[in-house]
């Protein structure tokens, strides 16, 4: 009886500990951690590329869907910070949070801006700016 408590056990052990995928809206991503997906969300944002993840922060953004605009985003500077895409990326997050009428949390991202990427601006004053 004891020899089989033991087995079973540790085979329910180690049946919890095989990784897998969950169709829960929490999802880890190694390297990322923790996303929160609303349940008949849109759940396909995530791309491989900078610039591929930028375009879908672009698009959410000119749709008016500020936060898949803002996950994109925020992705885009968290898993590339030394792309060449990550200050566009950092604007657009303060732009969603604008949008969203959290102005002090906008003005603390624009600001982030300045500080990680001084050298990109906006020249010409329209909603895409660029690296000088």
């Amino acid at each position: 009886m004891n020899r089989r408590f033991v087995f079973l056990f540790l085979a329910f052990a180690c049946a919890m500990l095989v990784p897998f995928r969950s169709p829960a809206p929490l999802i880890y991503t190694p390297g990322e951690g923790w996303t929160y997906e609303a349940v008949g969300g849109e759940g396909n944002w995530q791309r491989t590329r900078a610039k591929d993840q930028l375009i879908v922060a672009q698009d959410a953004l000119d749709k008016k869907d500020y936060s898949t605009a803002l996950k994109a985003a925020r992705r885009t500077v968290k898993v590339w910070p030394l792309s060449d895409y990550a200050p566009q990326a950092q604007f657009i997050v303060g732009e969603c949070y604008e949008a969203k009428g959290m102005d002090e949390r906008a003005f603390k991202e624009y600001g982030n801006v300045l500080e990680k990427y001084p050298r990109f601006v906006d020249c010409d004053n329209t909603k895409s700016p660029t690296a000088i």
